[in-house]
């Protein structure tokens, strides 16, 4: 940590705006810590709204310190990792619902409302937002936007881009813009707003967007099946595709699933050495 830029920032943004001393680790990696990656940070910015951003934005802008923005840290990407320092823009603390129109299937949240909370919001009015990257009770809606997030119900519903209607962003010199709106009309000029999604902090600093809903299947029904070999396994996915249909997920387990016991705790289990699962495709398909 550079002191002195912390002690500038704290200035700036006050010092519930800066995270110092142990709180800093969480900030250094994603999830590709798990393969080791990991960064330094010259400080760690927690800006508590867009005005802040823009500040912070604009100062680092004027002095040459590079931001690396970070969301829920879930990516496996290392998009949120700081590997040559700079400083870290955490978006947590954007946390407001804006706007929330469940007749008109569409919500308006600020970059660090969670996922699972737009899920939630969402489902208690008979609606679905189906972009689900996994760990959605720490993923953030900035993050997901920002690299495009996709999740198994993708396969059927598209990745977090088709669900974006708009955006609000800071970019260079602390600006707000703004490109598309809360109607899919709102298309006018040229279309930066898919020119943001995906692309990970590196034209602007994500702070709002606004999501388009659906109403929600009538039910789900979870399929799975066994087959003999992998070659077997695959070509069962190949025909389930192959037939029409459209599963909201279509996934494939290897030999290396599930973890752990395959057995609850009450059953007497097979002896490790002699059970082998089999390939297993899953497939899960909402009724029309």
């Amino acid at each position: 940590m550079n002191t002195e830029l912390a002690r500038d920032l704290a200035a700036l943004l006050g010092p519930e705006g800066i995270r110092q001393g142990d709180d800093v680790r969480p900030y250094l990696h994603d999830s590709t810590e798990m393969q080791g990656l990991s960064g330094r940070a010259d400080a760690v910015a927690v800006p508590g709204s867009v005005e802040e951003v823009q500040e912070l934005v604009c100062w680092c802008y004027e002095r040459g310190v590079p931001i690396v923005p970070r969301g829920g840290g879930t990516g496996f990407a290392g998009g949120a990792v700081p590997v040559e320092g700079g400083v870290v823009l955490s978006l947590e603390r954007l946390n407001r619902v804006l706007r929330f129109d469940p007749e008109l299937w569409r919500m308006n949240v600020e970059a660090g409302v969670r996922t699972g909370r737009v899920h939630q919001l969402a489902r208690e009015s008979g609606l679905y937002f189906p972009p689900d990257p996994g760990a959605s009770e720490q993923s953030m809606i900035g993050g997901n936007v920002a690299c495009n997030a996709a999740g198994p119900h993708s396969f059927k519903y598209g990745v977090t881009g088709a669900w974006v209607t708009g955006l609000e962003a800071v970019v260079a010199e602390g600006r707000l813009v703004r490109f598309g709106g809360p109607v899919r009309k709102d298309v006018a000029g040229l279309d930066v707003r898919s020119l943001l999604v995906g692309s990970e902090g590196v034209l602007g600093v994500i702070v709002s967007a606004w999501l388009r809903l659906i109403p929600a299947p009538e039910a789900q029904v979870p399929i799975a099946a066994s087959y003999p070999s992998v070659e077997a396994g695959v070509a069962a996915l190949g025909r389930v595709y192959g037939y029409g249909l459209v599963p909201a997920a279509l996934e494939y387990f290897d030999e290396g699933w599930p973890p752990g016991p395959p057995f609850p705790r009450a059953c007497t289990p097979t002896p490790a050495s002699s059970w082998s699962p089999k390939p297993t495709a899953a497939a899960r398909r909402p009724r029309p």
